[in-house]
């Protein structure tokens, strides 16, 4: 937990107090190829690998009754996205009765046809240890190999683990790897996590110039604390570079 608690805190530091507004970007085609790394970043952003509740099915999880039918029909008609959503109901229990069974049904049956949905929503009910014994080291095998199918949600969550040290020793590399493999599959809180390790350091030497870039990346991708960190390290950049330069003089 100590990048999350040492990010967390960066985060709530006082930041640029004028009016922070992502850069124009075209998102059909974000490229991240500059400081030798190895993250791209391609295509448009609408899927679950961004963000859970923001699904490119058209479905609105936070729209009660309705989303719950529309997820049940679309499940029906074999879309694994939608089957996700739809066992997310079960274990919410704010729209329908709770039930842990069904919600694992349908994520076995996900995960017996080979889909990255299956391997998210068991390494989920593990981890939470939701109708079964809490577990997380087969939580962890789930993890990742949906993050090995290109789920950035089971890179994050994967990231987590190892980022806790309860699983397998803490291992601050292999935590950034899987950060920027997220990153690289759209999910624009690991690139924001990536410049926040980068601006403290965390776990290796701080480098302002790629946690700038990564920053970047993320606010292009309208994470909004990550342009405010963005445009406060560029304005703290710029202000060395002219002090320098007035150096020299």
């Amino acid at each position: 937990m100590m990048i999350k608690l040492l990010l967390s805190l960066l985060f709530c530091l006082p930041i640029f107090s004028g009016v922070v507004s992502a850069k124009p970007v075209d998102k059909k085609s974000v490229k991240v190829d500059t400081l030798k790394s190895d993250v791209k970043v391609e295509g448009d952003n609408s899927n679950v690998n961004t963000q859970v509740d923001n699904n490119g099915i058209g479905i609105d999880t936070f729209n009660g009754m309705e989303a719950f039918k529309k997820a049940e029909k679309r499940c029906a008609d074999k879309n694994d996205e939608a089957c996700y959503f739809l066992a997310e109901f079960y274990i919410k229990g704010t729209v329908v009765k709770k039930d842990y069974k069904k919600a694992i049904s349908i994520y076995k049956k996900l995960h017996s046809s080979g889909s990255l949905y299956g391997y998210l929503g068991l390494g989920i009910i593990y981890e939470k240890g939701f109708g079964v014994k809490q577990d997380h080291y087969v939580a962890l095998e789930y993890y990742d190999h949906s993050c090995s199918l290109d789920s950035a949600l089971g890179c994050m969550k994967l990231a987590d683990l190892y980022e806790r040290g309860t699983v397998i020793r803490f291992d601050p590399e292999r935590t950034l790897g899987l950060y920027m493999r997220a990153c690289s599959l759209k999910n624009m809180e690991a690139c924001s996590m990536i410049g926040g390790i980068y601006e403290l350091g965390i776990g290796m030497g701080q480098d302002i110039e790629k946690a700038i870039y990564y920053y970047d990346i993320a606010c292009q991708g309208d994470h909004l604390e990550a342009c405010s960190h963005y445009v406060e390290l560029l304005e703290s950049k710029f202000s060395e570079d002219k002090d320098t330069l007035v150096e020299s003089k």
